[in-house]
Protein backbone atom coordinates (compact mmCIF):
# COMPACT_ATOMS: atom_id res chain seq x y z
CA UNK A 1 0.00 0.00 0.00
CA UNK A 2 2.85 2.38 0.88
CA UNK A 3 4.38 1.88 -2.59
CA UNK A 4 1.04 2.68 -4.23
CA UNK A 5 0.73 5.88 -2.21
CA UNK A 6 4.32 6.86 -3.07
CA UNK A 7 3.69 6.08 -6.73
CA UNK A 8 0.50 8.12 -6.78
CA UNK A 9 2.21 11.05 -5.08
CA UNK A 10 5.13 11.06 -7.51
CA UNK A 11 2.72 10.66 -10.44
CA UNK A 12 0.79 13.74 -9.31
CA UNK A 13 4.01 15.71 -8.86
CA UNK A 14 5.52 14.58 -12.17
CA UNK A 15 2.47 14.68 -14.50
CA UNK A 16 3.27 18.15 -15.90
CA UNK A 17 6.58 16.78 -17.24
CA UNK A 18 4.76 14.14 -19.29
CA UNK A 19 1.67 16.19 -20.17
CA UNK A 20 3.54 19.35 -21.15
CA UNK A 21 6.90 18.14 -22.52
CA UNK A 22 9.27 20.96 -23.40
CA UNK A 23 12.52 21.17 -25.27
CA UNK A 24 15.30 21.91 -22.82
CA UNK A 25 18.99 22.71 -23.14
CA UNK A 26 19.65 20.83 -19.90
CA UNK A 27 21.26 17.42 -19.95
CA UNK A 28 22.03 15.72 -16.63
CA UNK A 29 25.65 15.18 -15.77
CA UNK A 30 28.75 17.07 -14.70
CA UNK A 31 29.66 19.88 -17.08
CA UNK A 32 26.60 19.35 -19.31
CA UNK A 33 24.49 22.28 -18.14
CA UNK A 34 24.46 25.31 -20.45
CA UNK A 35 26.04 28.54 -19.28
CA UNK A 36 24.15 31.77 -19.87
CA UNK A 37 25.39 35.34 -19.55
CA UNK A 38 24.48 36.84 -16.18
CA UNK A 39 22.25 39.90 -16.12
CA UNK A 40 23.74 43.13 -14.89
CA UNK A 41 23.04 43.98 -11.26
CA UNK A 42 20.38 46.63 -10.82
CA UNK A 43 21.95 49.54 -8.91
CA UNK A 44 20.11 50.55 -5.77
CA UNK A 45 17.81 47.51 -5.72
CA UNK A 46 16.86 46.68 -2.13
CA UNK A 47 14.37 44.41 -0.37
CA UNK A 48 11.89 45.56 2.23
CA UNK A 49 11.52 43.85 5.60
CA UNK A 50 8.49 41.99 6.91
CA UNK A 51 8.22 41.08 10.58
CA UNK A 52 8.88 37.40 11.18
CA UNK A 53 10.31 36.76 7.70
CA UNK A 54 13.89 36.52 6.56
CA UNK A 55 14.92 38.61 3.59
CA UNK A 56 15.01 36.63 0.33
CA UNK A 57 18.33 35.12 -0.63
CA UNK A 58 20.02 35.53 -3.97
CA UNK A 59 20.70 31.97 -5.14
CA UNK A 60 23.24 30.99 -7.79
CA UNK A 61 22.12 27.93 -9.73
CA UNK A 62 24.45 25.37 -11.27
CA UNK A 63 27.84 25.40 -9.63
CA UNK A 64 29.85 22.19 -9.84
CA UNK A 65 31.73 20.89 -6.78
CA UNK A 66 35.01 22.21 -8.25
CA UNK A 67 33.49 25.63 -9.01
CA UNK A 68 31.97 25.86 -5.54
CA UNK A 69 35.30 25.21 -3.82
CA UNK A 70 37.23 27.52 -6.16
CA UNK A 71 34.79 30.40 -6.64
CA UNK A 72 32.40 30.54 -3.66
CA UNK A 73 34.24 33.45 -2.02
CA UNK A 74 34.00 35.51 -5.22
CA UNK A 75 30.30 34.77 -5.71
CA UNK A 76 29.57 35.64 -2.08
CA UNK A 77 31.48 38.91 -2.52
CA UNK A 78 29.15 39.64 -5.45
CA UNK A 79 26.06 39.24 -3.25
CA UNK A 80 25.04 35.59 -3.58
CA UNK A 81 23.88 34.03 -0.31
CA UNK A 82 23.03 30.50 -1.45
CA UNK A 83 24.08 28.00 -4.11
CA UNK A 84 22.39 25.12 -5.93
CA UNK A 85 25.15 22.55 -6.37
CA UNK A 86 24.90 20.53 -9.58
CA UNK A 87 27.00 17.71 -10.93
CA UNK A 88 27.31 15.70 -7.73
CA UNK A 89 23.80 14.19 -7.83
CA UNK A 90 22.90 15.31 -11.32
CA UNK A 91 19.98 12.92 -11.79
CA UNK A 92 17.75 10.77 -9.54
CA UNK A 93 19.08 7.60 -11.17
CA UNK A 94 22.80 8.19 -10.51
CA UNK A 95 25.00 6.73 -7.80
CA UNK A 96 26.28 9.80 -5.96
CA UNK A 97 29.29 7.89 -4.67
CA UNK A 98 30.29 7.07 -8.27
CA UNK A 99 30.39 10.69 -9.46
CA UNK A 100 34.16 10.81 -8.93
CA UNK A 101 34.61 7.73 -11.13
CA UNK A 102 35.35 5.57 -8.08
CA UNK A 103 32.03 4.09 -6.89
CA UNK A 104 33.82 1.97 -4.30
CA UNK A 105 34.69 5.10 -2.27
CA UNK A 106 31.89 6.10 0.09
CA UNK A 107 31.72 8.85 2.69
CA UNK A 108 34.76 10.92 3.58
CA UNK A 109 37.04 8.88 1.28
CA UNK A 110 34.99 9.94 -1.80
CA UNK A 111 36.68 12.71 -3.85
CA UNK A 112 33.40 14.45 -4.75
CA UNK A 113 32.41 14.37 -1.06
CA UNK A 114 35.73 15.98 -0.09
CA UNK A 115 35.40 18.73 -2.72
CA UNK A 116 31.78 19.51 -1.77
CA UNK A 117 32.61 19.55 1.95
CA UNK A 118 35.47 21.98 1.26
CA UNK A 119 33.15 24.29 -0.71
CA UNK A 120 30.35 24.10 1.85
CA UNK A 121 32.75 24.98 4.68
CA UNK A 122 33.87 28.09 2.76
CA UNK A 123 30.23 29.07 2.29
CA UNK A 124 29.29 28.44 5.93
CA UNK A 125 32.13 30.64 7.19
CA UNK A 126 30.69 33.45 5.06
CA UNK A 127 27.04 32.80 6.01
CA UNK A 128 25.97 31.28 2.67
CA UNK A 129 23.96 28.08 2.21
CA UNK A 130 24.43 25.21 -0.26
CA UNK A 131 21.69 22.89 -1.55
CA UNK A 132 22.43 19.62 -3.33
CA UNK A 133 20.46 19.67 -6.60
CA UNK A 134 18.87 16.49 -8.00
CA UNK A 135 17.11 16.54 -11.39
CA UNK A 136 14.10 14.51 -12.53
CA UNK A 137 14.80 14.33 -16.25
CA UNK A 138 14.85 10.58 -16.85
CA UNK A 139 11.78 8.40 -17.23
CA UNK A 140 10.80 6.42 -14.15
CA UNK A 141 8.99 3.06 -14.24
CA UNK A 142 6.21 3.75 -11.74
CA UNK A 143 5.09 0.16 -11.24
CA UNK A 144 8.50 -1.50 -11.12
CA UNK A 145 9.34 -2.56 -7.56
CA UNK A 146 13.03 -2.97 -8.36
CA UNK A 147 13.15 0.60 -9.71
CA UNK A 148 11.45 1.86 -6.53
CA UNK A 149 14.13 0.18 -4.45
CA UNK A 150 16.78 1.97 -6.47
CA UNK A 151 15.21 5.43 -6.24
CA UNK A 152 14.61 5.01 -2.49
CA UNK A 153 18.24 4.02 -1.97
CA UNK A 154 19.54 6.81 -4.21
CA UNK A 155 17.56 9.47 -2.33
CA UNK A 156 18.72 8.04 0.98
CA UNK A 157 22.32 8.33 -0.26
CA UNK A 158 21.68 11.88 -1.57
CA UNK A 159 20.37 12.86 1.87
CA UNK A 160 23.35 11.26 3.65
CA UNK A 161 25.76 13.01 1.28
CA UNK A 162 24.03 16.38 1.76
CA UNK A 163 23.89 16.03 5.55
CA UNK A 164 27.48 14.85 5.97
CA UNK A 165 28.95 17.52 3.66
CA UNK A 166 27.03 20.25 5.50
CA UNK A 167 24.55 21.14 2.76
CA UNK A 168 21.40 22.91 3.96
CA UNK A 169 19.21 20.42 2.08
CA UNK A 170 18.19 18.99 -1.28
CA UNK A 171 16.81 20.99 -4.21
CA UNK A 172 14.66 18.89 -6.53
Amino acid sequence: MERIVKGALLLVLMWPIRVFPMDTPYTPGPGKYPRFQAKEAEPGLTYGKADGFELPKTILFSLSPDELAADAETWIDHGFQAFFLTGAASEWSVDIWGTDGEPWTIGSSDKTFQKVKEGVEICRRRGAEVFLTVAFSRYFEWFNDVAWGRIENNFRQFAIFARDTGCKGLAL
